[in-house]
């Protein structure tokens, strides 16, 4: 298989990466692609979590294998009072590209569960056959309490 992932969550936090292509209008997980593929990074949060008040997550990956596709970012997290930030970080000389992303909202009821965020990526075609890897780390959650403000989770392993 192409794809390995790798993930540090947040305590109480299980969080899932899968790799998808779209086909016909629908996403199937797939484990490899061929040069010049486009896929979609799927981050889905296992374990329903109450009361969000936000997320911020780095995802590192190989940049001379895939090619983040700008503007491809989607939050999937139904709130009208979040906000959404992707930040595209290049790659220094180690290859190893990173995207930050982050979510917050000034709800106090927002929970997740499910397919959170998804990025495309272009595979290059340059791209040498072999393995490579997607990872995954929470650097903050914040859970939000009605009238309490709010509190962070620390990251773990």
């Amino acid at each position: 298989s192409l794809f390995g992932y790798s993930v540090k969550a947040a305590v109480n936090t299980s969080i899932t990466l899968k790799t998808v292509k779209n086909t016909g209008g629908s996403y199937t997980q797939i484990t490899s692609a061929a040069p010049n593929d486009t896929v979609t990074l799927q981050i889905h949060c296992n374990n329903a979590v109450e009361n969000v008040g936000g997320i911020s997550i780095t995802v590192y990956y190989d940049s001379a294998v895939l090619a983040f596709r700008e503007q491809s970012y989607t939050s999937h997290i139904v709130d009208d009072s979040a906000s959404f930030l992707v930040q595209p970080i290049a790659a220094g000389n180690d290859k190893g590209a990173r995207i930050n992303i982050v979510w917050d909202t000034s709800a106090q009821n927002t929970n997740l569960s499910g397919l959170i965020f998804s990025l495309a990526f272009d595979v290059l075609g340059s791209a040498e056959s072999g393995n490579t890897e997607f990872t995954a780390e929470v650097k903050s959650f914040f859970l939000s309490y009605k009238g309490e403000g709010r509190q962070a989770l620390t990251p773990g392993s």
